[in-house]
């Protein structure tokens, strides 16, 4: 069997509404060399009966259970099984575009420099209606002078470079629920980052959703991991 070009890395628990379009919009990728790694985090409603069908749909598709690790170890426990040079991120209440994952590879293959590349993305309400547009920064210049406000990616738009997230010990729970800009962060430290100029993903925007439950908790986070790196 051919190695993945790309290993798309999602943690999952109770995700049974949006579920089966999140993993649509990975399966019906315009790339095909994929494998598609889920973590299944404890969930307790029909997720893992899904999880089990869409497997059985589709070879690409790695299942792996936990028991409510949450989502940092969640997604080391992901990583751990990956076996693509690239890794993508994704939610399983959003939606990947049909090219995210081409223009992405293209872009890391041609931007050697590069450890991780998001992309801009369309805010969706929870019946996929377009809320507004979620615009990041493109140049690594303008990501590095980025951080120092805030991530300069959309967590679940990103996709990286295997070799240096090894390289800088992967996502840390203690910074739960900033795991993400505390690895931008340090990934920063060892190479530079980016986004494209295209859409590549919808973002949806719920009750139900993490970054609008733990804002505040977010915060907190965020500031301590920016004072870990400054230190």
């Amino acid at each position: 069997m051919m190695k993945p070009r790309v290993s798309v890395l999602m943690p999952v628990r109770n995700g049974e509404r949006y579920l089966a379009s999140a993993i649509a919009s990975i399966r019906g990728q315009s790339l095909g060399n994929l494998e598609f790694v889920i973590v299944d985090d404890g969930s307790t409603d029909s997720t893992a009966l899904l999880l089990r069908q869409a497997a059985s749909l589709d070879p690409r598709l790695r299942i792996v259970t936990c028991s409510s690790l949450g989502i940092a170890l969640a997604l080391e426990a992901g990583r751990a099984i990956a076996q693509a040079p690239y890794i993508a991120r994704m939610d399983a209440d959003d939606i990947a575009l049909p090219d995210r994952l081409a223009l992405q590879v293209d872009y890391l293959d041609s931007h050697p420099s590069v450890v991780a590349v998001g992309g801009q993305v369309r805010n969706v309400d929870e019946h996929g209606a377009l809320l507004s547009l979620g615009r990041f920064p493109v140049d690594a210049q303008s990501c590095r002078a980025y951080l120092a406000f805030g991530a300069p990616h959309c967590h679940p738009a990103v996709m990286l470079r295997r070799d240096a997230l090894d390289r800088v010990g992967g996502y840390r729970a203690i910074f739960e629920p900033a795991e993400d800009f505390d690895l931008w962060l340090r990934l920063s430290a060892v190479g530079e980052l980016a986004n494209l100029e295209e859409e590549v993903l919808e973002y949806r925007r719920h009750s139900g959703a993490v970054t609008g439950r733990r804002a505040c908790a977010n915060a907190r986070a965020a500031c301590l991991a920016r004072l870990t790196h400054e230190l």
